[in-house]
């Protein structure tokens, strides 16, 4: 598969032009009201104006149907749901197919390192975005994940598009990507300044090196 790029966590209507100049696959705006890099209702319409169709994807932590509802009518291609694994019944994840269907569901469980991932969770999204695990935060850590259980996982669930996130940066991204064989990353942290804040430099970097190994 072609390397595909996520740039998430996106504020600024700036940055998200800069990302669509990059090449980014895919943009995520966060509606996680407790996530610093939660988009401001006064600076929304403006960003998903800077977001072109096709790409949009909408970043919140186990949202009500209604919100889902409506920000698929707000224009949102593609929805990445963080939740807690063992706090989530099934049924959760079987309302949200419902809504927007499997293959626009980017699912992010919350996993600890020791615990297992159910082949269940597999059934509900066409992604599974997984990021480094910390007590007490959904997604978004900066921390460098398991590579080698991504590993794993993406060889046994070929039918699943694995995204690895979690402190990717011009320095690490290449590595990554080797020693994973992920098809898909997803940058945040690693490529700002202060939360919500992209640095170009960085984000154009750290593209260019991802890309670089892809190839």
């Amino acid at each position: 598969m072609t390397l595909k790029i996520k740039i998430c966590g996106l504020v600024r209507s700036e940055d998200a032009r800069a990302a669509v100049r990059l090449g980014a696959d895919y943009l995520g705006a966060i509606f996680y009201e407790k996530s610093p890099r939660c988009v401001k209702k006064e600076s929304f319409d403006e960003l998903l104006f800077a977001m072109p169709d096709g790409i949009r994807v909408m970043v919140d932590v186990l949202p009500e149907n209604s919100a889902m509802e409506e920000r698929l009518d707000m224009g949102f291609d593609y929805f990445q749901i963080h939740f807690d694994l063992a706090a989530t019944p099934r049924e959760r994840l079987a309302d949200y197919v419902k809504i927007v269907g499997r293959e626009r569901l980017f699912l992010a469980p919350r996993l600890r390192p020791e615990d297992p991932l159910p082949d269940y969770v597999f059934e509900y999204a066409g992604r599974l975005v997984m990021d480094t695990y910390r007590p007490g935060k959904f997604g978004g850590t900066g921390e460098i994940g398991e590579w080698d259980r991504f590993a794993r996982l993406r060889a046994n669930h070929p039918g699943t598009r694995l995204v690895l996130a979690g402190g990717l940066n011009a320095s690490n991204v290449a590595e990554a990507i080797r020693k994973t064989g992920a098809d898909m990353v997803d940058l945040n942290s690693g490529i700002e300044s202060a939360p919500g804040v992209k640095d170009l430099r960085k984000m154009a970097e750290t593209i260019a090196a991802a890309r670089s190994t892809a190839a």
